[in-house]
């Protein structure tokens, strides 16, 4: 070795072998690496689990709210609710989603419009938590049909909590 090191510090033969070798090298460039492709991965994989669920409540808002307009014999928000809830084939949507029902115009009658709205706050891997507003965000669907037939549910005219 031919530096200004090797002239001030007397190194053994041996010593100088060592600094020369690059056996390491890709095992340092490895454990630099890892961690981004690591994080890369789980982020893409995370963000299917989260269009999955956004899927899902796009098809259970539209089920709920056609199961609302052609189904007369429903008496109350709740029991629509319910549907909605037992709709969720995803256990952990199924738990933790706000599903709410609105009329906007406040009546019930043929023609006017009812809304279903489902809401859920989806937490991005936990790693990211100790970001805070980086570690999750709502998913929210919502869908709007008019009434075929005449209801018998109270009219809600708020979206309940998930105005």
């Amino acid at each position: 070795m031919s530096s200004k090191f090797c002239n001030y510090v007397t190194i053994p033969r041996q010593g100088r072998r060592l600094f020369r070798e690059e056996r390491g090298q890709s095992t340092v460039e490895l454990a630099v690496v890892l961690p981004f492709v690591l994080l890369l991965l789980l982020g893409i994989m995370d963000f299917g689990k989260a269009f999955n669920y956004w899927v899902t409540e796009s098809q259970v808002t539209s089920d709920t709210v056609r199961h609302l307009v052609v189904t007369p014999s429903l008496t109350s928000v709740s029991q629509l609710k319910s549907y909605a809830q037992g709709d969720i084939s995803i256990k952990q949507l199924h738990d933790n989603a706000t599903v709410c029902v609105a009329f906007p115009n406040g009546t019930a009658k043929i023609g006017d419009p009812v809304t279903v709205k489902i809401k859920y706050n989806y937490v991005w891997l936990p790693v990211l938590s100790q970001w805070g507003h980086l570690s999750s965000f709502t998913l929210q669907r919502s869908a709007t049909m008019r009434l075929e037939q005449a209801s018998s549910i109270t009219p809600v005219t708020t979206t309940d909590t998930c105005a």
